[in-house]
């Protein structure tokens, strides 16, 4: 089930969605990596886990602090159907 914010007064209830929007949670990065993948710099808009937002219900006024955890696990069958990309060599534009 998806996670519910609660008013901290009278107890009404809301969608992440209601409170939140979408780019204040994901941000508006760009990551740049070394040869191994490993994240050298980030450039551009930091996510904003924070929100204040005035209750719809009683006018209480409140912050919401929201947390991302991410969990990373092997999955055997990501790759198991073949797939392919056509390329088009008039299309591809390579900035030096």
């Amino acid at each position: 089930m998806a996670p519910k914010i609660v008013c901290p007064k009278c107890g009404a209830e809301y969608l992440l969605e209601e409170i939140f929007m979408s780019d204040d949670l994901i941000g508006n990065r760009n990551a740049i990596k070394d040869s191994k993948g490993k994240i050298i710099l980030i450039e551009g808009v930091e996510p904003d886990l924070s929100a204040e937002y005035i209750c719809d219900y009683c006018d209480t006024k409140f912050i919401v602090t929201a947390s991302i955890n991410t969990i990373t696990q092997f999955s055997e069958d990501l790759w198991d159907e073949e797939y392919s990309v056509e390329i088009f060599k008039d299309r591809i534009d390579l900035e030096e």
